[in-house]
């Protein structure tokens, strides 16, 4: 089957992207269309969130495993194929391409096209500019503790770390913390 995405920006409104691709392909097939559609680097961390008509955020869709600590819960865009969160015409996502200030796209399946395949994903309409990308490179950790909401006397920035010494974990400690 054969899924007709609709792509748009909350931050120009000029800019339009709609990709066709195959509904067995994973979300990690499709981050990649996104991003050469935008032109964007894809070393940047990325999430798809399933969402409703409200573009409320639901189930997390990760580009790779946030916490080790996690059971089967945590979903892998490597891992899930479009047709097992994608079922229905107006379905919804939001793919975030920029975690430290919240910014990303919204997407609705426009249709589905049943007997038809494609043999790689395909950019049928692009108008306008995306939104520029942060670089986490491009950013000091002053940008970043700002972009979160956090000062130097912020409590949660500090307190969890200020009495770790490195040293004195052994390496099954190491999971307490990361």
């Amino acid at each position: 089957m054969l899924y007709h995405f609709l792509i748009l920006s909350g931050e120009k409104e000029d800019f339009v992207r709609e990709i066709l691709i195959n509904s067995d392909a994973t979300f990690l097939d499709f981050h990649e269309a996104i991003q050469e559609s935008v032109g964007y680097d894809t070393s940047q961390i990325a999430s798809f969130f399933v969402s409703d008509e409200d573009w409320d955020k639901g189930q997390e869709i990760t580009l790779i495993r946030m916490d080790k600590r996690t059971d089967d819960e945590e979903l892998i865009m490597q891992d899930v194929k479009l047709l097992d969160i994608m079922k229905n015409r107006k379905d919804r996502l939001i793919y975030q391409f920029d975690f430290f200030s919240n910014r990303g796209f919204f997407i609705e399946l426009l249709s589905l096209s049943e007997n038809r395949t494609i043999a790689q994903p395909a950019l049928i309409k692009s108008e306008g500019e995306p939104p520029e990308q942060i670089l986490l490179d491009d950013i000091g950790l002053d940008e970043v503790s700002s972009l979160l909401g956090l000062t130097e006397d912020d409590d949660e920035f500090n307190d969890e770390f200020n009495d770790i010494r490195f040293e004195d974990l052994d390496s099954d400690s190491y999971d307490e913390y990361f």
